[in-house]
């Protein structure tokens, strides 16, 4: 659930880890993984990738915010497949907040598509 984020557009990347995860565990790996993040000034587990973007952490998953729907889309899918798939091959990625009529579900966005790990990792397969 989104606690902190205050962005208009949100991507929730689900981690689904076999280990329990923390948040500050999944800020650690997210800076070991060389996702810059700066606290957020007042927030406990909200951070500036950019002066663009926000990531919140949960957890098990985090989100990934900014105002413009493809900015947020464009870092959240850079994430999920550069860095995600491979260590957590059972995460998903979907849209939770649209700015158009001010949605959120947490469980996604009603018309729009789950990304499953196992998809990307299928199509890395097939093309070796």
């Amino acid at each position: 659930m989104i606690e902190e984020m205050r962005m208009k557009n949100v991507w929730k990347i689900e981690l689904r880890s076999h280990n329990q995860m923390s948040y500050t565990k999944l800020t650690k790996w997210l800076k070991d993984n060389h996702v810059p993040l700066r606290p957020v000034r007042g927030k406990i587990d909200t951070y500036w990738v950019n002066k663009y973007v926000q990531i919140e952490t949960s957890h098990d998953s985090f989100y990934v915010g900014a105002a413009g729907d493809l900015r947020a889309w464009e870092i959240a899918h850079l994430i999920f497949k550069t860095f995600v798939v491979q260590e957590y091959p059972f995460s998903n990625l979907r849209q939770v907040r649209i700015d158009i009529g001010n949605q959120y579900n947490d469980e996604g966005i009603l018309g729009s598509r789950i990304t499953y790990a196992k998809d990307f990792l299928k199509k890395r397969s097939l093309n070796v």
